[in-house]
C-alpha cells in the first residue's frame, strides 16, 4: 500500500473524527531566553539605584516574545499588559488598575495613586508587551506623558517595569535620555539553539522523532519558536495519517515543515 503524501494526508484530514486527530501537547519549555530573562530580572530587582527600574526586552518577530513574557510574568507573580496604539495616559493606567484588581474609574491622578499604593505594598512587577506603541517619535508629548506616568510608578514603589518589543525598542528608549537613564538592564531574545528546539519538540510533540527531524525543524525555522510550533502539528498529522509512532529524517526529506509568507514581486504586465 502506498503511503499518503505529506500534503495530501497531513493537511487534508476532513475524514478524521475529533477523537482521531492528534493535537500538540500543552506545556511550556523554559528555553535559554527564559533563563536569560529571569537572570537579568533578578539583577534589576536587586539594583542599587531605586530609579533604575526599567528592564528592556527585545527581539525579532516570530521569536515568541509575547508567549515567553506572558508565561514568565505568571511565574514571577507579575501583571501583564499589552500596549495599544490607541493608549493615552488614562487608558494605560486604567488597564493597569483593572489588571491589579482595582477600580479603573476616576481621574488620571486618582487611578495612578491607587496603582502606586497597591504596588508599593505588593511589589508586583509590571510587564508591558508591544511596548513600541509607547514611543511615538522624538519630541512626542504623548510618549513623554506615558513614560512619565510609568516613571512615577517605578520611582515611588521600587518595582520593576519590563518593556517588551521589537529589535529597535532599546534605541527608542535610549533616544529619550531621561528614560534611558532609568534602564537597569536589557535582554536580547535570540533564536533557539538546537538544544532548545529538541526540548520543545520532545515536550510538545505527540509522536517520537529522531534527531534528524529535530535538526530539520531547527534549520527550516531558523530557531524561531513560531516556526517550531507550526512544524510540530504538521508532523503529528502526517505521522497519524500514515500510522507511524515515530518519524525519521528520511521520511520528511524535502518536505516543507515551516511556511513563510513571501509574496511574489510585481513585474510588468506581460513580462
Amino acid at each position: 500500500m502506498k503511503a499518503a503524501t505529506f500534503t495530501e494526508r497531513a493537511c487534508k484530514r476532513g475524514d478524521a473524527t475529533d477523537k482521531e486527530i492528534v493535537i500538540m501537547k500543552p506545556g511550556f519549555v523554559k528555553t535559554a531566553n527564559y533563563k536569560a530573562l529571569q537572570q537579568r530580572f533578578k539583577q534589576v530587582e536587586g539594583r542599587g539605584a531605586r530609579e533604575a527600574g526599567l528592564l528592556v526586552v527585545y527581539g525579532p518577530y516570530g521569536i515568541g516574545k509575547s508567549e515567553l513574557t506572558n508565561r514568565w510574568t505568571v511565574d514571577i507573580g507579575g501583571v501583564f499588559l499589552r500596549a495599544k496604539s490607541t493608549w493615552r495616559t488614562k487608558s494605560m493606567l486604567a488597564e493597569l488598575a483593572s489588571a491589579l484588581g482595582l477600580d479603573p474609574r476616576g481621574s488620571v491622578a486618582q487611578i495612578q495613586n491607587a496603582c502606586i499604593a497597591h504596588l508599593g505594598v505588593h511589589m508586583t512587577p509590571i510587564v508591558i508587551d508591544e511596548a513600541d506603541h509607547l514611543f511615538k517619535g522624538a519630541g512626542s508629548k504623548l510618549t513623554i506623558d506615558l513614560m512619565e506616568a510609568l516613571r512615577d510608578i517605578t520611582d515611588l514603589t521600587g518595582i520593576v517595569c519590563v518593556l517588551v518589543g521589537m529589535k529597535q525598542l532599546g534605541l527608542k528608549v535610549d533616544a529619550h535620555g531621561w528614560i534611558g537613564s532609568r534602564v537597569g538592564g536589557d535582554v536580547e531574545l535570540k533564536p533557539l539553539d538546537i538544544a532548545d528546539v529538541r526540548a520543545t519538540v520532545q515536550a510538545k510533540c505527540e509522536v517520537a522523532v529522531d534527531e534528524g527531524v529535530i535538526e530539520e525543524i531547527h534549520r527550516q525555522s531558523k530557531g524561531m519558536i513560531r516556526g517550531v510550533l507550526n512544524a510540530i502539528p504538521l508532523i503529528e498529522a502526517w505521522a497519524q495519517a500514515n500510522s507511524l509512532n515515530r518519524v525519521e529524517a528520511s521520511q520528511i526529506a524535502n518536505k516543507r515543515l515551516v511556511s513563510e509568507f513571501k509574496p511574489a514581486p510585481i513585474g510588468r504586465v506581460g513580462a
